[in-house]
């Protein structure tokens, strides 16, 4: 039990359902960019230096095949673990301290009393204990406004000035 009442279970944040919509909308533009980029250099190529010398459509032809399947197998992979990633991201937020859990990266944890600043940016709100642990909980959680109250008192009381 934490002094002054009962612990409370930890209030558990994820992201918003479009969030994850964006973020596979934008990996998704990323790699058309770079295809679109990369077959645009094949072909330069091809023009440049092959062809003078006897190249044929045929093997630019093949080149950008080869590109093209490359290109949707990276997209598909890049995707699942988007996914994966996105939908298991996870905050939670509790008396004793906060958490963070993503698949396939190590879970974060900082107590209460390890915290060592609370400050809010452009991204969101970062936790920063005294072990160096950091935590970022994102603008686009749902309940971000919920987190941002939560955490409203967990920056330590700046220390005396010596003598003071």
């Amino acid at each position: 039990m934490a002094a002054g009442g009962p612990t409370r279970m930890p209030e558990r944040f994820r992201f918003r359902d479009d969030v994850l919509r964006t973020a596979a909308s934008r990996t998704r533009r990323r790699i058309l960019a770079s295809a679109l980029a990369s077959a645009a250099a094949v072909v330069a190529v091809w023009a440049a230096a092959l062809r003078p010398r006897g190249g044929t459509v045929g093997s630019v032809a093949f080149a950008l095949a080869l590109l093209a399947v490359l290109a949707f197998l990276s997209l598909r992979r890049r995707l699942r673990r988007l996914h994966a990633r996105w939908s298991s991201f996870e905050v939670a937020v509790g008396d004793e301290g906060i958490g963070r859990e993503v698949e396939g990266f190590p879970p974060i944890t900082i107590a209460r009393a390890d915290v060592a600043s609370v400050e809010e940016r452009a991204s969101g709100i970062v936790v920063r204990g005294r072990s160096g642990a950091s935590l970022l909980v994102p603008r686009e959680v749902q309940g971000y406004e919920r987190v941002r109250e939560l955490l409203a008192g967990w920056a330590p009381a700046p220390a005396a000035p010596p003598g003071g």
